[in-house]
């Protein structure tokens, strides 16, 4: 009996247990760990959790895949353990490849899809076709000609090369980043749905934030339905608005504090800097006012959770091992396969942030209000109440409005993908049917409604040139103001030259605070007024490498004329962003 070929013998065993360790550790960490804290260390503003509740979990599991592929691997004849391996390994050097190589400018978790042309899905096949064939057949052929021995060298010297290579740059990483381990990323309070439906019977100020409604996507949605306004009585329409900022973040955190973010520090130090530098929140609860917001808790620090009344400790979460390993793969897969498969793995920040935290039934649920379906089910099923404990009622609701990838039509019935216009429709129908409620419970008319949007279209009409603003990104905004609304009036038109900056006064105003360090209300500014609004935009990308530059634009006039809108001049180097900081810097892109 030939010991040596049957791999009983010590020596043979070494060398098949050596290789498979490999190649199990080089496959299993690519796919399932690297890949996956890749996307999460990148858009860490997006999660609720942070990196490190989870890195933990996909160490384990990499673990085990890595004992059984090892296991396996060792276990089967010298020549069957090496064309195995040499499969593995092919298929995850093409997800290396994929990966780091082939993407190019994928989306992030804005729900935009990505488009692929039949060419570009083909040839990205065939060079998955022809790296597995290349690892494949070559290691068929040396073990053909006696020569086993180079076939697993090479194998188990490229697998571990890689894999340093990646555990470099993971590391570099988490030392750099804005999630790092250990890091405060999480919070101590999440904000839960206590209150969601609950207002006072005495004064109310409710504003509705629909997440990426340009002014000119209402201005379509108003054509193609032309009901969008009915019941909003007393309202006034502002098409004349800009938004501060370009993008969900900062724009949130700022419509909550009136904190600029110019990118020069992490995302978290951002927040919390902008709470501790601003007393919004505070002074709107000095009014005596019930907080209640319904948003992403990452747009919240622990200072202004605090004073919000729908905010609970975050003891109260857990960490689902299981819901962590499937989104995670989820995530993985959408990164590493080739063009053909990325669509069945499309995946948004929310359903990754509702799978893997866990809430006890025993605990308030989480408020998730990008799910605007359930929401509306839950506002139709259950209704509006008046809450007599408490006077005033501050209520934010952020929708998911005309973001890309509203899986919900103009009715609020889930859909596949609900266009632009649709998903504005659905949102409105949801404003309507509160008000309606409103109405009926006698509240509407001592009640100041806000209608507004985050932010316009992100960058401009062209991929090429997307710093540049070459259309104009206004915002939706409506305002219904106390002491209005009962007499069927309807909705008027103002063109006076309003924006994000005029909210704080208003909302303050509007529960009987001293408003006047915020400015001017919403309601006191006048048609042909002369006033510059200033606007800060970050494209959503500028190269391969991330985002170069925040620029400040001075909007005079009309902002529906994008000749009144104009660079001041005053630029920043984005240091911090979603994506990979680019390695250019503004000055070499002036030049």
């Amino acid at each position: 009996m030939n010991t040596d070929k049957s791999g009983i013998r010590s020596k043979t065993i070494l060398k098949k247990l050596f290789l498979s360790l490999s190649v199990a550790i080089f496959c299993s960490f690519t796919v399932m760990f690297f890949a996956p804290l890749g996307i999460v260390y990148g858009n860490i503003n997006q999660f609720i959790f942070s990196p490190g509740e989870i890195i933990w979990i996909l160490i384990a599991f990499c673990a085990a895949a890595t004992a059984v592929m090892t296991a396996v691997g060792t276990l089967l004849p010298l020549k069957a353990s090496l064309i195995l391996n040499a499969i593995e390994f092919s298929g995850g050097l093409c997800c290396y490849v994929q990966s780091f190589f082939l993407n190019g400018k994928m989306g992030t978790l804005t729900g935009e899809g990505d488009h692929y042309s039949l060419s570009t899905v083909l040839v990205n096949l065939l060079l998955w076709v022809l790296i597995a064939a290349v690892i494949i057949v070559g290691a068929i052929l040396l073990i053909k000609f006696k020569k086993e021995q180079l076939a697993r060298s090479v194998v188990m010297s490229l697998a571990l090369s890689l894999t340093v290579m990646q555990l470099t740059a993971f590391v570099s990483t988490v030392f750099t980043s804005d999630g790092m381990i250990g890091s405060g990323v999480q919070k101590s309070y999440y904000m839960s749905d206590i209150g969601e439906y609950e207002i006072s019977s005495d004064k109310n100020t409710v504003m509705f934030i629909i997440d990426t409604c340009d002014g000119r996507y209402l201005e379509q949605a108003i054509s193609e339905y032309p009901d969008i306004f009915d019941g909003l009585d007393g309202f006034v329409y502002y098409p004349n608005a800009t938004s501060t900022h370009s993008r969900t973040y900062p724009s949130m955190p700022y419509l909550l504090t009136g904190e600029i973010c110019h990118f020069d520090k992490p995302y978290s130090e951002y927040v919390d800097e902008a709470y501790k530098n601003n007393s919004y929140i505070e002074d709107i609860k000095a009014t005596g006012c019930n907080i209640g917001l319904y948003t992403n808790n990452q747009y919240v620090a622990n200072k202004g959770m605090m004073s919000i009344d729908n905010s609970v400790s975050n003891s109260e979460t857990r960490i689902s091992f299981i819901g962590t390993l499937k989104q995670m793969g989820r995530i993985s897969l959408y990164r590493n396969v080739p063009y053909a498969l990325k669509s069945r793995f499309r995946y948004g920040g929310e359903s990754v942030n509702e799978n893997v935290i866990f809430i006890p039934k025993s605990a308030p649920q989480r408020c998730i209000t990008s799910n605007d379906v359930a929401f509306y089910n839950r506002l139709v099923s259950d209704g509006i109440a008046v809450s007599g404990s408490y006077s005033k009622a501050f209520r934010l609701y952020h929708m998911w409005g005309a973001h890309p990838g509203g899986k919900f039509d103009q009715n609020m019935q889930p859909a596949k993908q609900g266009s632009t216009t649709q998903c504005i429709r659905g949102n409105f129908l949801i404003i309507q049917d509160y008000i309606r409620q409103m109405k009926e419970l006698g509240v509407y008319e001592d009640s100041t409604i806000i209608i507004t949007a985050d932010h316009g279209s992100s960058n401009g009409s062209s991929d090429k040139r997307p710093l540049v603003i070459d259309s104009a990104p206004t915002v939706a905004m409506l305002v219904k103001p106390s002491g209005c609304g009962m007499s069927n009036e309807g909705v008027t038109t103002s063109t006076a030259p309003v924006c994000h900056a005029d909210l704080f006064s208003t909302v303050i105003a509007s529960l009987d605070g001293n408003y006047e360090k915020y400015g001017t209300p919403v309601w006191d500014h006048t048609e042909g007024e002369q006033r510059t609004r200033y606007y800060y935009n970050q494209a959503l990308y500028s190269d391969e490498d991330g985002e170069i530059a925040l620029r400040e634009y001075a909007v005079t006039g009309d902002a529906r004329d994008v000749s009144n809108w104009k660079l001041t001049g005053n630029d920043w180097d984005i240091l911090y962003s979603e994506r990979a900081v680019s390695k250019h810097r503004l000055s070499e892109v002036k030049k």
